[in-house]
């Protein structure tokens, strides 16, 4: 797959820097959509066709060593489906689509020309904000309050 990819010797940490989150919260979707499929408690009588035929063949897969069992109905397979389906689309946007994969070669090539910041400057700049934002939140509350005292004299004094 990746020996196909679109100019696979440039920009290799931003597109697996992209596919890899990007794969992981597919994954966790479609876990959540697996725990809320509507319809998930289909009873044995009601099962027919395929479904039926893979709970008489494949039904539970039992791993005696780790003691786990895992039944198979037809939410984990659409789930999983869903699963390898987003995660393939999304290894192709990555590494096969010449847009997208032109756009992370120019992303990472813009950073490597970033002038990154020392941590002496870093923290310099950090206090600087940090004491900005203690002034201007005094400030603020200055002059919410004395806003409030002033409307409050002009329009309710008797």
């Amino acid at each position: 797959m990746f020996s196909l990819s679109y100019k696979g010797k440039q920009g290799r940490i931003v597109r697996w820097g992209m596919f890899i989150p990007s794969a992981v919260l597919a994954i966790y979707g479609s876990y959540c959509g697996f725990l809320g499929f509507y319809g998930s408690n289909l009873l044995a009588e009601d099962r027919k066709g395929w479904v039926k035929f893979l709970y008489e063949k494949f039904a539970t897969i039992d791993l005696d060593m780790i003691d786990f069992s895992l039944d198979i109905t037809p939410r984990l397979l659409i789930m999983v489906g869903v699963a390898i389906v987003s995660v393939a689309f999304l290894a192709y946007l990555c590494f096969s689509n010449a847009r997208t994969s032109e756009f992370l070669i120019t992303t990472e090539d813009e950073m490597r020309k970033v002038a990154w910041p020392t941590f002496q400057e870093l923290v310099d700049s950090s206090c600087v904000v940090i004491i900005a934002i203690i002034i201007m939140g005094a400030f603020l509350f200055v002059a919410d309050i004395s806003l409030a005292k002033m409307l409050q004299w002009l329009f309710y004094r008797h």
